[in-house]
């Protein structure tokens, strides 16, 4: 795959690259590094917040995973980590909200690791935003990531996002003031503990989260970015 995105890359005008990391990871960045430039995904926030509001339910969990089941995201850690953070505070309430081919593993996995008391299976939600604005955290344990939508969601609501330091995820979060990035199970269970526990720091870091949102999703940027390459 990477030799044939390069074959038709030199073909291609110019290329955006959706997170700084994403294009340094590229192996053949040296070849395409001239037409590349970084255009970072934006999202509606009016939006957000009215499709939060559409939906009336009170959801009560603490942690929100919101994507597929899929090898890329890596459910067998998450599930993993989250096993570890109920170890430490045993009534954690978790939402797995998504489809994927990785769904029967995921379920048979929590069971066997004795979550089924902790974490609810919604499979897929089409407007799951309240669900995400009622958590206190949103995980994400994927093996690679762009700049992935749920995150740019997480911040305009105020969720404090604990990761993987995947990808576009190192250009989203200040580790420590906006959320937390982390390679080590242990210490991302302890990270979103720490975060569900201390509302002192959960609030501190929700309002950076918003700040932060603010700072990188300016769409008229956005909109001049494209122009200025798609008008010349």
């Amino acid at each position: 795959r990477t030799f044939l995105y390069l074959a038709c890359a030199m073909r291609f005008e110019h290329i955006f690259w959706v997170s700084k990391s994403s294009l340094q990871n590229y192996r053949f960045k040296n070849f395409i590094s001239g037409k590349s430039s970084i255009l970072y995904n934006i999202v509606d926030q009016d939006r957000i917040f009215r499709s939060a509001a559409q939906d009336s339910n009170t959801y009560d969990h603490d942690i929100i995973y919101l994507g597929r089941l899929t090898f890329q995201k890596n459910p067998t850690r998450l599930l993993r980590v989250l096993r570890l953070a109920v170890q430490e505070k045993p009534d954690i309430k978790i939402s797995i909200v998504g489809n994927g081919d990785l769904l029967d593993e995921a379920k048979n996995l929590s069971t066997e690791l004795r979550l089924d008391n902790n974490v609810i299976f919604w499979g897929f939600k089409s407007n799951p935003l309240k669900m995400l604005q009622d958590a206190k955290v949103l995980i994400l344990t994927s093996r690679y990531e762009g700049t992935p939508m749920c995150a740019l969601e997480a911040m305009a609501l105020g969720v404090p996002i604990v990761s993987t330091p995947t990808d576009g995820m190192v250009d989203l979060i200040e580790n420590g003031v906006t959320g937390y990035l982390s390679d080590d199970d242990t210490d991302i269970a302890k990270k979103i503990v720490e975060l569900i526990s201390d509302n002192r720091k959960h609030l501190q870091f929700a309002n950076n989260s918003r700040q932060r949102f603010n700072c990188l999703n300016d769409i008229k940027a956005y909109k001049n970015e494209l122009k200025k390459v798609y008008m010349i």
